[in-house]
């Protein structure tokens, strides 16, 4: 539903209320509703009316709010949206070095509080401002500093990724869509990225013997599972790199090509999971408070076809 539509039944509703007439959520909603197709009309348990008082008190008596004898309800900004903008991040918190594990999370947990409160109050096309997220988890107890990489950040519209969003400064937000946090590490320390090849297949040009089959499989595990061994903070893994690094591989006899390659990752501190194949050849984005770690491969999960069976 579009902000201007959305703002004249705002309107109707709250332009009809007498003065002094308390403002019933349910009577907005039924009206909305009413006046609008299952197409247009408001997702359940989001319509959201926020009191702005002239004078500091109390207003809500449950999904309603009062107004005195010498007020009457007036529209105020309206944010309207069909679209979640999902947000994946990173946060850096210094903390005290006395403060035990329980301490840790519940200031991280407060952290994340403070930062989606932020994201839910943001008006109509309003953008993420780093600088503004900053200012606010430094303002938690305990946190001594924030630090903030926005090439940690990335952002997608049901499920695809949306480039061009991100600058050093901010995230875009456009007409009619909310932010929200997806995948978001909140951390005072460094997070692993288990990275997992599921499948490697190789296919031969030339016939070889069973023993320099075997010999290539020992290569294949060794090149994996020595890929990262010395990746640093923040490095993503190249999908060419490894596929390059299985294709080089000598083994006297052996030609062959690499026809499937699928990595696997899995993100230790927010269950951020993401994967790539022949296919695609996407790279895993690892943000700088991660490390990514190679899980164990086994020779026996190498799969070689002979020339024969490629050709059939």
């Amino acid at each position: 539903m579009g902000d201007l539509i959305f703002l004249l039944f705002m309107q109707n509703s709250i332009s009809g209320l007498q003065p002094s007439a308390d403002v019933q959520k349910s009577v907005i909603a039924s009206t909305i509703a009413g006046a609008t197709t299952p197409a247009t009309g408001i997702e359940t348990g989001t319509l959201k009316l926020i009191p702005e008082p002239w004078c500091q008190r109390s207003l809500f008596k449950g999904d309603d709010f009062k107004v005195s004898f010498v007020e009457q309800a007036v529209l105020g900004d309206v944010f309207a949206y069909d679209k979640i903008l999902n947000i994946t991040g990173a946060l850096k918190l210094t903390l005290p070095a006395s403060i035990i594990d329980a301490e840790k999370t519940a200031t991280r947990n407060k952290v994340r509080d403070v930062i989606t409160a932020y994201l839910d109050n943001l008006k109509s096309q309003a953008d993420v401002v780093f600088a503004d997220i900053i200012a606010i988890a430094a303002e938690v107890e305990p946190v001594l500093a924030v630090d903030l990489d926005p090439d940690d950040f990335r952002v997608a519209l049901n499920d695809t990724e949306e480039t061009g969003r991100i600058s050093k400064e901010k995230i875009e937000i456009r007409e009619f869509e909310k932010a929200r946090l997806d995948n978001f590490c909140i951390t005072d320390g460094v997070e692993t990225v288990q990275i997992e090849v599921t499948a490697v297949t190789l296919t031969l040009t030339t016939e070889v013997t069973d023993g320099v089959k075997d010999a290539l499989r020992t290569a294949v595990a060794n090149v994996i599972n020595n890929f990262l061994s010395s990746a640093k903070p923040g490095e993503d893994v190249i999908y060419a790199n490894l596929k390059n690094a299985l294709l080089n591989i000598l083994v006297v006899g052996a030609s062959y090509n690499v026809t499937e390659l699928t990595l696997s990752a899995i993100s230790a501190s927010d269950d951020r999971t993401q994967g790539t194949d022949i296919s695609t050849a996407k790279d895993i984005h690892v943000r700088s408070v991660e490390i990514a770690v190679m899980s164990t491969f086994a020779e026996s999960a190498v799969t070689i076809i002979d020339p024969q069976a490629s050709n059939g």
